[in-house]
């Protein structure tokens, strides 16, 4: 029986990207003759010991989510621009009040370059209750014909998206 160099299991991980299928032909090559003999697949279990679809898969999903962004932009590769969380800093930029609300919504945005065009609400279960389209010079939404509750209010402009969280009263 073949065993972890080490006790720890975590401290033996040599590749946790990769898993196959114990049973395929490369799997059961025989890569030490024994006894008892030794397929590719145990061999590969000391440095890999929990194998697994699922672990592979979120092991490179982690990795490729935070290095590919970083990797396009140092190296201003095509599309590289369009990689950001663009809402987080348009959210920043949007001022909603009274909150809690009663009848009228009322925005800002900082920025003069950032211009709202449609405002959505949509309930806690992401259910769209409305979309209203936004004059150029418009600042507020009448939200009187809503029931109480917690909504979530989807500002679309030309520079994003801001999601805010507002109570009706």
């Amino acid at each position: 029986m073949l065993r972890p160099y080490k006790a720890n299991l975590f401290e033996n991980e040599g590749a946790p990207w990769q898993w196959w299928d114990p049973q395929s032909a490369f799997a059961q090559t025989v890569v030490a003759a024994g006894p008892p003999p030794v397929t590719a697949h145990m061999a590969s279990l000391q440095s890999n010991p929990t194998m697994s679809s699922t672990k592979g898969r979120t092991y490179t999903d982690t990795i490729l989510n935070y290095a590919v962004p970083r990797i396009m932009v140092g190296l201003q590769l095509a599309g590289y621009l369009q990689i950001g969380l663009e809402e987080a800093t348009i959210a920043d930029k949007v001022t909603m009040y009274p909150n809690p609300v009663v009848e009228d919504l009322y925005f800002s945005v900082e920025d003069a370059d950032i211009r709202i065009n449609t405002l959505t609400v949509t309930d806690i279960t992401g259910k769209v209750i409305k979309t209203i389209n936004i004059g150029r010079d418009q600042n507020s939404v009448n939200l009187s014909d809503l029931k109480s509750g917690v909504y979530m209010i989807e500002l679309n402009s030309n520079k994003g998206v801001a999601v805010k969280k507002v109570i009706k009263q």
